[in-house]
Protein backbone atom coordinates (compact mmCIF):
# COMPACT_ATOMS: atom_id res chain seq x y z
CA UNK A 1 0.00 0.00 0.00
CA UNK A 2 1.34 3.25 -1.13
CA UNK A 3 2.13 5.70 2.04
CA UNK A 4 -0.53 8.58 2.59
CA UNK A 5 1.64 12.47 1.51
CA UNK A 6 1.74 14.26 4.42
CA UNK A 7 -0.98 17.41 4.75
CA UNK A 8 1.34 19.49 7.10
CA UNK A 9 2.69 22.31 5.22
CA UNK A 10 6.43 22.64 4.39
CA UNK A 11 8.62 23.81 6.79
CA UNK A 12 6.60 22.51 10.12
CA UNK A 13 7.89 20.17 12.18
CA UNK A 14 6.23 16.29 11.86
CA UNK A 15 4.01 15.28 13.99
CA UNK A 16 3.98 14.18 17.23
CA UNK A 17 7.66 16.46 17.68
CA UNK A 18 7.52 19.12 19.93
CA UNK A 19 8.81 22.87 18.88
CA UNK A 20 12.32 23.88 19.02
CA UNK A 21 12.83 25.72 22.55
CA UNK A 22 15.81 28.86 22.32
CA UNK A 23 17.48 29.79 25.40
CA UNK A 24 16.07 30.76 28.39
CA UNK A 25 13.09 29.00 27.79
CA UNK A 26 11.85 31.69 25.10
CA UNK A 27 10.65 29.71 21.57
CA UNK A 28 13.04 29.61 18.66
CA UNK A 29 12.37 31.68 15.60
CA UNK A 30 10.84 29.43 13.62
CA UNK A 31 7.60 28.82 11.57
CA UNK A 32 5.24 29.26 14.71
CA UNK A 33 7.30 32.70 14.99
CA UNK A 34 5.99 33.96 11.45
CA UNK A 35 2.35 32.95 11.78
CA UNK A 36 2.51 34.88 15.02
CA UNK A 37 3.69 37.82 13.33
CA UNK A 38 1.37 37.41 10.13
CA UNK A 39 -1.38 37.08 12.51
CA UNK A 40 -0.73 40.13 14.30
CA UNK A 41 0.38 42.63 11.18
CA UNK A 42 -3.37 41.30 9.29
CA UNK A 43 -5.34 42.12 12.78
CA UNK A 44 -3.51 45.71 12.83
CA UNK A 45 -4.29 46.33 9.20
CA UNK A 46 -7.85 45.32 9.35
CA UNK A 47 -8.28 47.55 12.89
CA UNK A 48 -6.81 50.37 10.48
CA UNK A 49 -9.06 50.13 7.31
CA UNK A 50 -12.11 49.90 10.18
CA UNK A 51 -11.29 53.51 11.64
CA UNK A 52 -10.95 54.92 8.30
CA UNK A 53 -14.03 53.42 6.26
CA UNK A 54 -17.01 54.63 7.31
CA UNK A 55 -20.30 52.85 8.73
CA UNK A 56 -21.82 52.13 5.36
CA UNK A 57 -19.01 50.69 4.30
CA UNK A 58 -18.35 52.42 1.37
CA UNK A 59 -14.51 52.88 1.49
CA UNK A 60 -14.39 56.15 1.55
CA UNK A 61 -12.79 58.08 4.36
CA UNK A 62 -14.37 60.83 5.48
CA UNK A 63 -11.35 62.19 7.78
CA UNK A 64 -10.63 65.05 5.68
CA UNK A 65 -14.09 66.14 5.78
CA UNK A 66 -14.31 65.88 9.47
CA UNK A 67 -11.03 67.81 10.00
CA UNK A 68 -12.31 71.13 7.45
CA UNK A 69 -15.84 70.92 9.78
CA UNK A 70 -13.73 71.01 13.14
CA UNK A 71 -11.90 73.77 11.30
CA UNK A 72 -15.19 75.84 10.92
CA UNK A 73 -16.13 75.14 14.57
CA UNK A 74 -12.93 76.23 15.99
CA UNK A 75 -12.67 79.42 13.55
CA UNK A 76 -16.64 80.65 14.38
CA UNK A 77 -18.64 82.34 16.26
CA UNK A 78 -21.02 81.41 19.16
CA UNK A 79 -23.80 81.80 16.58
CA UNK A 80 -21.82 80.93 13.43
CA UNK A 81 -20.96 77.54 15.13
CA UNK A 82 -25.12 76.90 15.35
CA UNK A 83 -25.66 77.72 11.91
CA UNK A 84 -22.28 75.49 10.95
CA UNK A 85 -24.31 72.56 13.01
CA UNK A 86 -27.30 72.69 11.39
CA UNK A 87 -26.19 72.66 8.40
CA UNK A 88 -24.10 69.71 8.33
CA UNK A 89 -26.23 67.29 10.78
CA UNK A 90 -29.64 68.37 9.70
CA UNK A 91 -30.37 69.67 12.97
CA UNK A 92 -33.47 72.38 11.78
CA UNK A 93 -36.09 73.26 13.87
CA UNK A 94 -39.42 72.06 13.40
CA UNK A 95 -40.76 74.86 11.39
CA UNK A 96 -43.72 73.07 9.73
CA UNK A 97 -45.52 71.93 13.01
CA UNK A 98 -48.79 73.53 13.99
CA UNK A 99 -50.94 72.84 16.75
CA UNK A 100 -54.50 72.28 15.92
CA UNK A 101 -57.41 73.94 17.94
CA UNK A 102 -57.96 73.24 21.06
CA UNK A 103 -61.20 70.48 21.26
CA UNK A 104 -64.28 71.77 23.09
CA UNK A 105 -65.14 67.91 24.33
CA UNK A 106 -62.27 65.67 25.07
CA UNK A 107 -61.41 62.57 21.83
CA UNK A 108 -62.20 59.07 23.43
CA UNK A 109 -59.76 56.83 23.85
CA UNK A 110 -59.05 53.03 24.23
CA UNK A 111 -58.84 54.08 28.17
CA UNK A 112 -61.75 56.23 27.85
CA UNK A 113 -64.86 55.05 30.11
CA UNK A 114 -68.20 54.04 28.72
CA UNK A 115 -69.36 56.34 31.25
CA UNK A 116 -67.82 59.28 29.85
CA UNK A 117 -67.47 58.57 26.30
CA UNK A 118 -69.94 59.81 24.21
CA UNK A 119 -72.93 57.72 22.30
CA UNK A 120 -72.11 56.08 19.00
CA UNK A 121 -74.52 55.56 16.37
CA UNK A 122 -75.46 52.34 15.56
CA UNK A 123 -77.60 51.42 12.55
CA UNK A 124 -80.93 49.77 13.11
CA UNK A 125 -79.93 47.03 10.88
CA UNK A 126 -76.96 46.32 12.99
CA UNK A 127 -78.45 46.81 16.30
CA UNK A 128 -81.58 45.01 15.90
CA UNK A 129 -80.15 41.79 13.28
CA UNK A 130 -76.68 42.24 13.78
CA UNK A 131 -76.73 42.63 9.95
CA UNK A 132 -74.50 45.29 8.01
CA UNK A 133 -76.18 44.62 4.60
CA UNK A 134 -77.37 47.91 2.63
CA UNK A 135 -81.30 47.74 2.48
CA UNK A 136 -83.31 48.88 0.07
CA UNK A 137 -82.99 50.02 -3.59
CA UNK A 138 -79.63 51.07 -5.02
CA UNK A 139 -79.61 54.68 -5.69
CA UNK A 140 -80.12 55.93 -9.65
CA UNK A 141 -76.72 57.74 -11.13
CA UNK A 142 -77.39 61.37 -10.96
CA UNK A 143 -77.65 62.94 -14.62
CA UNK A 144 -75.22 65.15 -15.47
CA UNK A 145 -77.07 67.16 -17.79
CA UNK A 146 -78.19 69.61 -15.17
CA UNK A 147 -74.69 70.07 -13.83
CA UNK A 148 -73.26 70.53 -17.59
CA UNK A 149 -75.93 73.24 -18.16
CA UNK A 150 -75.42 74.95 -14.88
CA UNK A 151 -71.42 75.06 -15.69
CA UNK A 152 -72.13 76.35 -19.31
CA UNK A 153 -74.24 79.05 -17.61
CA UNK A 154 -71.79 80.00 -15.57
CA UNK A 155 -69.23 80.58 -18.01
CA UNK A 156 -71.32 82.62 -20.18
CA UNK A 157 -72.11 84.73 -16.93
CA UNK A 158 -68.09 85.37 -17.19
CA UNK A 159 -67.77 86.13 -20.46
CA UNK A 160 -70.69 88.86 -20.39
CA UNK A 161 -69.30 89.89 -16.93
CA UNK A 162 -66.04 90.67 -18.57
CA UNK A 163 -66.98 92.07 -21.46
CA UNK A 164 -68.80 94.69 -19.72
CA UNK A 165 -65.93 94.92 -17.53
CA UNK A 166 -63.34 95.56 -20.32
CA UNK A 167 -66.54 98.04 -22.57
CA UNK A 168 -66.46 100.29 -18.96
CA UNK A 169 -62.81 100.52 -19.39
CA UNK A 170 -62.59 101.35 -22.79
CA UNK A 171 -65.44 103.96 -22.58
CA UNK A 172 -63.49 105.63 -19.69
CA UNK A 173 -59.91 105.84 -21.45
CA UNK A 174 -57.50 107.58 -19.59
CA UNK A 175 -57.50 105.99 -15.89
CA UNK A 176 -56.32 108.78 -13.85
CA UNK A 177 -58.94 109.82 -11.22
CA UNK A 178 -61.42 107.37 -12.52
CA UNK A 179 -64.13 105.66 -10.76
CA UNK A 180 -65.08 102.01 -12.03
CA UNK A 181 -66.82 99.36 -11.13
CA UNK A 182 -65.62 96.29 -9.47
CA UNK A 183 -65.74 93.89 -12.23
CA UNK A 184 -64.02 96.61 -14.21
CA UNK A 185 -61.14 96.62 -11.56
CA UNK A 186 -60.68 93.40 -11.21
CA UNK A 187 -59.82 92.82 -14.95
CA UNK A 188 -57.76 96.06 -14.79
CA UNK A 189 -55.97 94.46 -12.24
CA UNK A 190 -55.37 91.24 -14.19
CA UNK A 191 -54.34 92.65 -17.40
CA UNK A 192 -51.77 94.90 -15.43
CA UNK A 193 -50.45 92.39 -13.29
CA UNK A 194 -49.75 90.00 -16.51
CA UNK A 195 -48.03 93.91 -18.20
CA UNK A 196 -45.89 93.62 -15.29
CA UNK A 197 -45.09 89.78 -14.94
CA UNK A 198 -43.47 90.11 -18.57
CA UNK A 199 -41.96 93.70 -18.84
CA UNK A 200 -40.97 94.40 -15.26
CA UNK A 201 -38.24 97.02 -16.27
CA UNK A 202 -40.88 99.52 -18.15
CA UNK A 203 -38.53 102.23 -19.99
CA UNK A 204 -40.96 103.06 -22.49
CA UNK A 205 -45.03 102.54 -23.57
CA UNK A 206 -46.37 99.09 -23.27
CA UNK A 207 -49.46 97.87 -24.54
CA UNK A 208 -51.23 94.49 -23.22
CA UNK A 209 -53.55 93.23 -25.71
CA UNK A 210 -56.57 91.00 -25.36
CA UNK A 211 -58.23 90.03 -28.42
CA UNK A 212 -60.77 88.22 -27.01
CA UNK A 213 -61.97 91.58 -25.52
CA UNK A 214 -60.94 94.20 -28.23
CA UNK A 215 -58.93 95.59 -25.31
CA UNK A 216 -55.76 97.04 -25.33
CA UNK A 217 -53.95 98.30 -21.92
CA UNK A 218 -51.76 100.97 -23.02
CA UNK A 219 -48.91 102.11 -19.75
CA UNK A 220 -46.44 105.02 -19.94
CA UNK A 221 -43.70 105.86 -17.77
CA UNK A 222 -44.62 108.92 -15.63
CA UNK A 223 -41.34 109.47 -12.67
CA UNK A 224 -42.79 110.51 -10.04
CA UNK A 225 -46.41 110.68 -11.09
CA UNK A 226 -48.96 108.75 -9.19
CA UNK A 227 -52.49 106.91 -11.39
CA UNK A 228 -55.24 107.19 -8.96
CA UNK A 229 -58.19 104.68 -9.96
CA UNK A 230 -61.84 104.45 -7.06
CA UNK A 231 -63.75 101.73 -6.89
CA UNK A 232 -66.60 99.92 -4.54
CA UNK A 233 -63.56 97.86 -3.58
CA UNK A 234 -61.35 101.02 -2.50
CA UNK A 235 -58.75 103.02 -3.60
CA UNK A 236 -55.63 101.49 -6.47
CA UNK A 237 -52.93 103.84 -6.72
CA UNK A 238 -50.41 103.19 -9.18
CA UNK A 239 -47.13 105.25 -8.75
CA UNK A 240 -44.71 106.29 -12.03
CA UNK A 241 -47.35 104.67 -14.39
CA UNK A 242 -49.69 106.20 -16.59
CA UNK A 243 -52.59 104.32 -17.21
CA UNK A 244 -55.06 104.07 -20.24
CA UNK A 245 -57.66 101.34 -21.62
CA UNK A 246 -58.63 101.47 -25.55
CA UNK A 247 -59.99 99.47 -28.16
CA UNK A 248 -57.87 97.09 -30.44
CA UNK A 249 -60.17 98.68 -33.53
CA UNK A 250 -59.11 102.10 -32.67
CA UNK A 251 -55.76 101.11 -32.66
CA UNK A 252 -55.75 99.44 -35.43
CA UNK A 253 -57.49 102.48 -37.36
CA UNK A 254 -54.83 104.65 -35.77
CA UNK A 255 -51.57 102.38 -37.32
CA UNK A 256 -53.60 102.26 -40.54
CA UNK A 257 -54.01 106.21 -40.97
CA UNK A 258 -49.91 106.67 -39.75
CA UNK A 259 -48.99 104.27 -42.55
CA UNK A 260 -51.15 106.13 -45.22
CA UNK A 261 -49.92 109.63 -43.93
CA UNK A 262 -46.59 108.10 -44.54
CA UNK A 263 -47.12 106.56 -47.51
Amino acid sequence: MAARPSARPAGLPPSGSSWPRGTAGTAARGPLSCVRRRSRHSASSSRTRSACWPAAGTGVSRRADLLRLATWFAEADTKEAHRIFAAAFGAYPSRHLLMGPDEVGGRATASTSWWDAGPVDVPVSLRERGDRAARGRTARVPDPGLDRERLLAEADEEVARKAGAAAELIAVGDLSEARITRAACELLLDKLSDLLAVTPDLTGLVTSVDADLDLALVVVPRPGGMTRVYSDDGRLAVHDLGLSVTSLTDVAMADDDQTGTEG
